[in-house]
This record gives C-alpha cells, structure tokens and sequence, in this order.
C-alpha cells in the first residue's frame, strides 16, 4: 500500500471535525483532541512557498483557537521545511512510528470480544486508562463521526474488563487505535488476545494489512507489534509554534 494512501486511510479511520486540503497540506481540526486531528498533515510541499504555508497555518488554528501544529511525515522531502519551522520557534514533538502487517485469515483460537457502542466503549476505555474525563466529549465526537467498518472492542477475563481498543478498515486496512490494558493486568497477554481478535474480525470485513501508530520511545509497545508481525513502514513528527 503507497504510503500517502495509508495516511489518508488514517485520516478516514479518524475524522477531523473540519478537514482542509491546500495543494498537497491537510489541515485538520477537532477541538483539540489528539495532535493527528488538529493539525497540518504535510503530505506535498511542491506547491508552496514555505512562509506562505506557514502564515495558512497559522492563521487557521488561531481562527479556532488552537497552536499552530504540523505533522511532518518521514517520506515526504521536508529537511528544509522543518529546518524553516526549527528557526521559526517551532518546537519538535512526539516521534511517532506507523507499523504495518500483512493479514490473512488464521485457524487459532481466539478470545471473545464485546462490541460495544461509542458511548459504552469510551466509558471502558476511561474506566482502564484512566483518562482525563473533561477531554473524552471531543474524543467521543471523533468516533461518532467514523464512517468506516468499526468495532469498539473490550476483552473481558473472568467478568472483568480487561483491555479495549478500536479497530477501523477504511480500503482494505485496518487501523488500530487506542489499545489499552488496564495497569492490573498487564503482561498477561491480553492485548495480544485482543489484537489477533481484531486482525480476524478485520479480515472478515475485507482487510488485508493492518496499520497502527505508536510513540517511537514506547518500547514495549513496539517490542509487541513486532511479536506480532508489524514492522515499521515510516513515521512522524511534530512541529508545534512555541
């Protein structure tokens, strides 16, 4: 899969609520929840004048209220852009990396998942992430707007919940997102149960490859992907106006 395709996949798998395309930018906008949402996604530089993108930029996020931020992804040719927004006060944040597998259908015994709701979904979510409540009304904004194939997936062990995570198929990808497991149980391998979980109900919805992100400095996170199959396609940063 081009590269471009599973970010505009990635886009779909989590919708802005205001999304803009200036020549090869993707401006995008959600109250403030999660940097991928709220910020200019460089996909193409050719067509711009590096003042003149930033000055877009940031006119469009003080519009709304929000720090100028750019995504910078690592196969776009964007060392003199960054290098321009380095000198403009823009301060580097949050390497991230994008992980992709292949998949195919496999005979192994799967654990039972529950698919809930968005709005029961969030509530497990919160429960095992202890997550800040006051942010979760434009997260559940961002998942009610997903127009794709979506399960909102919680693992149960014993009665209890356990693990949560979202998984989208937008064009034949399945994206992962927030995958968590509650801080009582973790490495007991409950977010591999999950995950296999997730891969098979996203080859039945006609997936082929799977994606997810993860921050480059989560170690564990990515020591797991990768037990799983997942190997890093590219990744991304930050630029955010200091």
């Amino acid at each position: 899969m081009q590269l471009e395709s599973l970010e505009r996949a990635a886009f779909s798998a989590w919708p802005a609520y205001e999304q803009q395309e200036l020549n090869g930018v993707v401006l995008r906008f959600s109250e403030g929840y999660t940097k991928r949402a709220n910020s200019a996604n460089v996909l193409d530089l050719n067509n711009w004048q590096y003042p003149e993108l930033a000055a877009q930029t940031e006119d469009f996020f003080k519009e709304r209220q929000q720090p100028s931020i750019f995504r910078i992804p690592s196969f776009v040719a964007a060392q003199e852009f960054d290098q321009y927004l380095a000198e403009r006060g823009y301060q580097y944040l949050d390497k991230s990396l994008v992980m992709q597998r292949q998949l195919q259908r496999q005979d192994i015994e799967l654990k039972a998942i529950v698919q809930k709701t968005a709005s029961e979904w969030l509530a497990s979510f919160v429960a095992l992430s202890n997550a800040e409540l006051g942010r979760q009304q434009a997260h559940l904004a961002i998942l009610e707007r997903v127009k794709d194939k979506i399960n909102y997936a919680v693992l149960i062990e014993e009665g209890e919940e356990v693990a949560c995570g979202i998984a989208v198929v937008h064009n034949h990808s399945l994206g992962i997102f927030d995958l968590v497991t509650s801080a009582h149980h973790r490495r007991k391998g409950y977010a591999k149960q999950l995950l296999d979980s997730l891969h098979q109900w996203g080859v039945s919805a006609g997936a082929n490859n799977s994606y997810l992100q993860v921050v480059a400095n989560n170690d564990p996170a990515i020591a797991l992907y990768e037990k799983l199959g997942y190997a890093e396609s590219y990744h991304y940063w930050y630029r955010i106006k200091g």
